[in-house]
């Protein structure tokens, strides 16, 4: 992996004393002598010198960065896209909504199509296969070129979140009643009640599909005991089946990434990596630090970490690369 250190701002202190110090004032003195005894025109000359070379430097650094002048694969592509609104992208398209329309466009940005609905205040969730637009009272579920698919609507709970799978969509709703009930429901294709799970004892933080066969994972949090435990569960719509549960209460664990055979766990102390057995295989300190992104590459993992805190009015970040492979930065 390419190493970022220069990303990472070092500080380095001083502890050779009196003497560096005296060194350091000679050299200042010396350097404005030099500078007294130049004519105006050669330090004109030298001025402008100086800032045709930091100009030209410039321009290489924005050649090199924005340009690919280096070949390989483009990473970003430039759209005409501007709005306030949700979006989302899959290999070959980019789905957005803007009031109550929602568009497609290819990778560039080209309108494909639009389709208005009806209802206000609508969400989109999606993946290759399903697009979803919704709101508490309803969800229209779509194939990604306006296949029809099913339509659910509610009468006894609210949608508050949906995730979209290969085969399999998740909703998760709120009953109406004065002290309300969350369920996750998980749903295939046509629209079939595939599976019901209700969240108790806890607090659900996150939940998701991830891999070929949907499986179903949530984060949540159990305050019930003496100390706090953080709880991953994953599960099979498909099958109605739970295939695995992760336990850890030395830690809190804030947010849960998925690569093509690890997962990763995001700890107020640690990041920790499970195979596809859920056995854990390594942890990697991370105290002070917090997770705000993550890209697969064709051999690892690489997240992005800030610092915990960040002082007031601060706009300047120092942003730490770990590999998930083997917790290098």
């Amino acid at each position: 992996m390419a190493r970022f250190n220069g990303i990472m701002q070092k500080r380095l202190i001083d502890r050779t004393g009196p003497i560096m110090e005296e060194r350091k004032r000679r050299r200042r003195e010396a350097h404005i002598k030099k500078q007294r005894g130049l004519s105006p025109e050669t330090k004109h000359r030298l001025t402008v010198f100086g800032g045709a070379a930091l100009g030209v430097v410039m321009i290489v650094l924005l050649f090199v960065f924005f340009s690919n002048a280096f070949g390989g694969k483009e990473i970003m592509t430039k759209t005409e896209l501007a709005f306030d609104g949700e979006i989302f992208a899959t290999a070959s398209s980019i789905y957005y909504m803007k009031g109550t329309t929602l568009y497609c466009t290819d990778l560039e940005g080209e309108e494909l199509w639009s389709s208005k609905n009806n209802a206000e205040y609508m969400n989109i969730a999606g993946s290759d296969t399903f697009i979803c637009v919704y709101n508490e009272r309803m969800a229209i579920v779509t194939g990604p070129n306006q296949e029809a698919r099913f339509t659910i609507t509610p009468s006894d709970y609210n949608i508050k979140e949906v995730v979209c799978g290969n085969d399999v969509v998740v909703l998760l709703t709120e009953t109406k009643e004065d002290k309300p009930v969350q369920y996750l429901r998980a749903f295939d294709i046509n629209g079939n009640d595939l599976q019901r799970t209700e969240i108790v004892g806890s607090e659900l933080l996150q939940f998701g599909l991830n891999g070929e066969m949907d499986n179903l994972w949530t984060l949540m949090l159990d305050s019930s005991g003496i100390e706090p435990v953080s709880r991953i569960t994953i599960s099979n719509p498909a099958q109605n089946k739970m295939t695995g549960i992760i336990e850890v209460s030395d830690q809190l664990i804030y947010e849960v990434f998925f690569g093509e055979k690890n997962m990763y766990l995001m700890g107020t102390n640690n990041m920790m990596q499970y195979n596809s057995f859920n056995e854990k295989t390594s942890e990697t300190l991370i105290y002070g630090l917090r997770c705000i992104d993550s890209v697969e590459t064709a051999t690892d993992n690489i997240f992005a970490f800030i610092q915990e805190e960040i002082e007031s009015g601060e706009n300047i970040y120092n942003i730490h690369l770990v590999s998930g492979k083997d917790g290098k930065t």
